[in-house]
């Protein structure tokens, strides 16, 4: 008995000791990420802000800026810990780790800066950009129900710094316009489709004329949402926000009594859009539960017509065709009850439970329904998939790996990696100043650097398994610090060029790394 009990201690113990060495082997790896981000906008060259005379003392409002930006610095590395520490059980806060990290650097080069200016009115750009990063990552980490009372807390006390700073500095509060300019185009260009669809399908519908004349006043409030974003203010882009979703909402209560799929089609692309603009303007997006139903019976429907269009020959031709069989009865039994639930349940976190059962299904069935290939059975696929990703950002659930925020990410990183890779034949291909051979192993570095991003770039788009994307974000990893490692080789006048594309490039590494790591 003995023996058996201290074998269980030793076992304990040992456990303990791994899991202990893995967070401390994690909480390096995120240190040395946040030192590559500070090191790349130093290495980058940024702006350099008016230095002070020597002997002079900051004003009374610098000095209250230096203030503020000590706190910011402080709270913002208390959060990199936080959600450090929450991230082992929550995986999808990956990508808001490195986000939130992004924010503790800018804060540290801020603090800085303040320490060599002249006025604070130096450091408004910076702040600007600060407060935009901030209030979006503040806004996504209050969505996620599960987070700890620490976060949260020392969320609200870095929202209350930033504001007090970006008064001091009279910096109103900041938003992507540009990303809001595009979504609200598109809000507008999807309802002149559906428009369209409407005047085509409703002919000889008796309320024709009234639905029709709701869609072109809701069109008309649309295009000019599009104009306030280009040049009002943010209450003002808000009011007219809100205005268009509430008379959409009504609208489309109406839409839905025509049960027509491909009207719900263009819902669905207006629906998602508006979603993306609240969390651009930090709004909450209520919750509409005829809109879950709707999507729960789009999931039946288009999964449905899934099976209609796989043919007995094609699945003879399948290898194991039994498990896509096995995975379709298992997920189409886990529709139909999300359905149900959908339809009698009013409370969240009752849906909330079924849809994460729900998903592991869907998870499973994509393994092997991506081996139909068949163009109209895959786009069944791809519109479940939207349905599936609009329902979880409804729930306020987020994926372990997202692949709507990872696409413009990987999207940068393949865009730039390409730069690099041009910037480096420019100056490094045919320069006598290096050995052929350094040549050679760098170019080969860059050009591995830049297939791996397209690889994981058209992987995201083609809906690879989480398991292939893995392996491709691992190779775009490897050939990224593979060209850190060369960099120094390289004249001083070449780095500084290589470096400034590198240093772009950095953050979206960064992100990769937190998340694929």
């Amino acid at each position: 008995m003995k023996t058996v009990l201290a074998f269980c201690l030793l076992t304990l113990v040992c456990a303990s000791a791994d899991a202990q060495s893995n967070r401390d082997q994690r909480k390096d790896f995120v240190e040395g990420l946040l030192k590559s981000l500070i090191d790349s906008q130093l290495d980058r060259g940024r702006p350099s802000p008016d230095r002070t005379p020597p002997n002079l003392p900051p004003n009374a409002d610098l000095q209250q800026a230096q203030v503020f930006l000590d706190a910011l610095t402080n709270q913002s590395a208390q959060l990199v810990n936080l959600l450090r520490v929450e991230e082992r059980s929550m995986p999808q806060l990956r990508p808001l780790l490195a986000d939130a990290l992004t924010i503790h650097a800018d804060a540290r080069m801020l603090r800085d800066d303040s320490r060599s200016v002249r006025d604070q009115r130096a450091l408004t750009n910076s702040v600007r950009e600060f407060d935009r990063k901030w209030r979006t990552l503040a806004h996504r980490l209050k969505q996620i129900p599960e987070l700890g009372r620490a976060s949260l807390r020392t969320i609200d006390s870095i929202t209350d710094l930033n504001t007090s700073l970006s008064q001091l500095l009279g910096i109103d509060p900041q938003f992507d316009r540009n990303s809001l300019l595009r979504l609200s185009s598109s809000v507008s260009t999807s309802m002149g489709h559906l428009n369209q669809e409407l005047r085509y399908q409703l002919h000889r519908n008796p309320i024709r004329d009234q639905i029709l004349t709701q869609g072109y006043q809701l069109s008309l409030q649309a295009s000019q949402l599009v104009s306030l974003v280009d040049r009002s203010d943010y209450k003002s882009i808000v009011a007219s926000t809100q205005s268009f979703q509430q008379a959409w909402k009504v609208f489309a209560v109406r839409l839905r009594e025509l049960n027509s799929e491909r009207i719900q089609r263009d819902m669905l692309e207006i629906e998602q859009s508006l979603r993306d603009i609240s969390e651009i303007l930090w709004l909450t997006a209520p919750i509409d539960k005829a809109q879950i139903v709707q999507l729960t019976q789009t999931i039946e429907r288009e999964f449905d017509l899934f099976l209609d269009n796989v043919s007995l020959a094609q699945l003879i031709r399948l290898n194991q065709t039994q498990n896509l069989i096995k995975q379709s009865t298992q997920f189409h039994a886990s529709a139909h009850l999300f359905a149900e639930t959908a339809e009698r349940s009013q409370n969240l976190n009752d849906l909330s439970w079924d849809f994460q059962v729900l998903e592991v299904e869907w998870k499973e069935f994509l393994v092997e329904a991506r081996r139909v290939n068949l163009p109209a059975a895959q786009q069944q696929i791809q519109m479940i998939q939207r349905s599936m990703n609009i329902l979880q950002n409804m729930l306020n659930l987020r994926p372990q790996l997202d692949r709507r925020e990872l696409l413009p990410v990987v999207a940068s990183a393949d865009d730039l990696s390409d730069r690099l890779l041009g910037t480096g034949k420019r100056i490094i291909g045919n320069s006598g100043a290096y050995p052929g051979t350094f040549r050679i192993k760098f170019l080969n570095e860059l050009n591995e650097l830049h297939d791996s991003a397209h690889q994981l770039h058209d992987g995201l788009i083609q809906t690879k398994s989480e398991s292939e994307l893995q392996r491709d974000a691992e190779h775009l990893i490897e050939h990224w610090n593979g060209v850190k490692q060369l960099v120094p080789q390289l004249r001083q006048q070449d780095q500084q060029q290589i470096m400034q594309i590198m240093a772009q490039l950095e953050p979206n590494m960064v992100k990769l790394q937190v998340i694929f790591y």
